[in-house]
This record gives C-alpha cells, structure tokens and sequence, in this order.
C-alpha cells in the first residue's frame, strides 16, 4: 500500500507496506563498513532502540540521517548484499547539511555517489512534503578535491569549501518511494534518567543498480 504526504497540493508517494529495515541487516552492515576502510562511519550503537512512537507514513522528525548503499543480492542467490557506501545528512533549522559521503575504494566512478546523492534530495523532498516548514537547501563543505562532483550535480558555491543547492519541489511519486518507507527511526534514550532528550537518527537502505 501506498500513502502520500503532501504540500501545497504535490504529492510524494512513499510505500508504507515497504518491509522495514531490520535492525539485524543494520547491524551486520555497519559491522562490514567499519572494516571496509570507512573508520568514519559511526557504527550503528547497541543502546538504539525503534522509536515506538513512530507511526507507518507519518512525517519525519528533523534530525539526523544515515543511508547505506549495498550491493544487489542476484535474484534466487540466497547471498547477503554488501556494503558499498555511506552517507549522513541532517535537517537543521535553516538547511539541510550533508556531513559525510563515503564508497568503498573499488566501487568508486561507478555512479554510486550520484545514486546517493539523488536519494538524499529525495528524502529531503519527502520530509518537506510531510512538514512543508523544512528547509529547501542543501548545503555541504566540499574538500580533497571533488568540487566538480558536486559542480556536476547542480550545487554551486557559497564561499570558501561551502556549496549549496535549492531544492526543488517534490515531484509526484518517485523512485525511492519505498525506501522512503522501509525507513526507520531509531532513537538513543542512554541519557534520560540524566534529564537529556532522546536523539534519533533514522537509517535508510538503497540497493545499488545490479553490474
């Protein structure tokens, strides 16, 4: 089933029958990026628990977000996919921030950073439909090198490392419609007998286009 949030009378499709991402599949990727050259990647910590309070096709909550790319399982092969990538990005008041975009050494000009890249406008597209208040701006710091990259995929730059990009309005559908969905939220309530509100950060999985 489908269901759709919507603002100012657009629509974005998200599949909330999508099956949700596991909290064992998330384990078991994040192990594989932390010994796959990603030491930045912050794991995905024993003390998060799924935000009970989160209800199928209901908005997001701002926050941080973390997406991980795998590999396409091939049809009837029973294998688990892989860990290509990473990214984290994070609602803030005023804009989105894309802290972090990693693929693993062996996979890279292959596209998977644009795929990823794609995924996170969408996800911000979907959060702005369900809660037209979030920021229409994309905004990362760009080192190392690959400004082109982004040059590339419509960001232009604000001074300095900055770079930004306006987002555009959610188009109807789309085709991260179920990952939108499979999507969860999963929060860190470690510190509230200290009287410090539960963090959440929700966790995304997208399967890079079969070779």
């Amino acid at each position: 089933a489908a269901a759709t949030a919507a603002a100012d009378g657009v629509a974005v499709a998200v599949d909330v029958a999508a099956p949700p991402v596991e909290r064992s599949a998330l384990e078991l990727l994040a192990e594989e990026l932390q010994t796959t050259g990603s030491s930045s990647f912050p794991g995905f910590p024993s003390h998060l628990e799924e935000d009970p309070d989160e209800a199928p096709g209901a908005p997001w909550e701002p926050g941080r977000h973390h997406l991980l790319l795998t590999s396409s399982a091939p049809a009837g092969s029973g294998g688990a996919p892989e860990a290509l990538g990473w990214a984290w990005f994070q609602e803030e008041a005023e804009w989105w921030t894309l802290q972090h975009v990693w693929v693993r050494e062996d996979k890279r000009r292959s596209g998977l950073a644009r795929l990823m890249m794609d995924y996170i406008e969408s996800a911000a597209a979907f959060a702005r439909a369900g809660r037209p208040a979030s920021p229409t701006e994309l905004r990362l710091t760009a080192v190392d090198g690959v400004q082109g990259v982004y040059e590339r995929c419509g960001f232009s730059r604000l001074g300095g490392p900055v770079y930004a990009k306006e987002l555009p309005e959610p188009p109807p559908g789309g085709a991260f419609g179920a990952a939108h969905g499979a999507s969860r939220r999963f929060v860190d309530r470690s510190l509230e007998a200290w009287g410090v509100k539960a963090q959440g950060v929700r966790y995304h999985v997208i399967a890079a286009p079969p070779p």
